[in-house]
């Protein structure tokens, strides 16, 4: 039988009592109640557990052999849904977030630390990596909430938080670094510097798209990288604005004409069941995005 909790209890205070009047009265039941659950419990066991005395009820043999598993069975259960209150009410939980970089440097933490300054006991898992893995992480559950380009894919829900453009990075004293715009044909002549192809495909997509091939020198792991080398005058790159916040680097950002935009949200299964951390943290970013007086607010935090 699966014992409950209820029943554990109203055993073990029948046990201290010796009475169904004072059990009701310390659980709160009525004396007819504890003796359904009583006879509930009897009947599924296959066992007499009380002698029906007066003025009081007697344990029977077999009732002390299980006492000590049912108190210890009565602690597990216990804990067990102490444990169960604290995830529903938020005191505790994780919560695995997949980001790429640039999110996870730059949109991320901030976020992060509003939700925990209301919800102190919640922990992060943060996963990082490009848009199709941050997609299969979070198409098969390995992360609860994913923060990427929308993948328009037909398995996730895709919730819009701010669109980023992409732009031309060149040094300082590049000869585009002061205009307010550039086209591809600008660029014919450009020796560009971008990711792993990989972790690069929301970029060089969009170029096929718009028929520009250009000629790529060198591939490299992460941003700084490539920031550091265009920097140097080794090369141009074509990076998302938002990477470019707070950079050391002597570089400059120059916005493509017509303007290359991606759309940054979060990903979650289509009727996946979410945790309550997780519930809770999408509802608090997506009443923050609602509440935004324009797109794109927060890019510089």
């Amino acid at each position: 039988m699966l014992m409950t909790l209820s029943t554990c209890d109203a055993i073990l205070k029948i046990v201290e009592t010796g009475s169904l009047a004072r059990t009701a009265e310390a659980l709160g039941y009525t004396p007819s109640r504890i003796s359904q659950i009583l006879s509930s419990a009897e009947d599924e066991l296959g066992l007499l557990l009380f002698h029906r005395g007066r003025p009081s009820l007697i344990p029977t043999r077999e009732c002390e052999a299980l006492l000590p598993a049912l108190r210890e069975l009565h602690e597990s259960e216990t804990i067990f849904s102490e444990q169960l209150n604290r995830l529903k009410n938020l005191q505790t939980g994780t919560i695995r977030i997949g980001a790429f970089t640039s999110l996870s440097c730059h949109w991320l933490p901030a976020r992060l630390k509003a939700f925990r300054a209301l919800y102190p006991g919640i922990r992060f898992e943060l996963m990082l990596g490009h848009r199709d893995r941050i997609v299969e992480w979070a198409r098969t559950g390995i992360i609860d909430v994913g923060l990427t380009e929308d993948p328009q894919t037909p398995e996730l829900s895709f919730t819009l938080l701010q669109e980023d453009s992409f732009v031309l990075v060149v040094p300082e004293n590049h000869p585009l670094a002061g205009r307010g715009s550039v086209t591809y044909d600008r660029l014919t002549e450009e020796a560009f510097i971008f990711l792993e192809p990989e972790d690069n495909r929301a970029v060089e997509e969009a170029l096929v798209r718009d028929g520009f091939f250009p000629t790529v020198d060198y591939r490299v792991k992460d941003d700084y990288t490539i920031m550091a080398m265009v920097e140097s005058g080794l090369g141009v790159s074509i990076l998302p604005r938002l990477v470019l916040n707070r950079s050391p680097y002597h570089i400059r950002a120059v916005e493509f004409d017509p303007a290359h935009r991606r759309r940054i949200g979060f990903v979650l299964r289509k009727n996946g069941r979410l945790s309550p951390a997780t519930q809770r943290l999408v509802a608090f970013w997506r009443q923050e995005q609602e509440s935004s007086s324009a797109p794109g607010k927060g890019d510089a935090e």
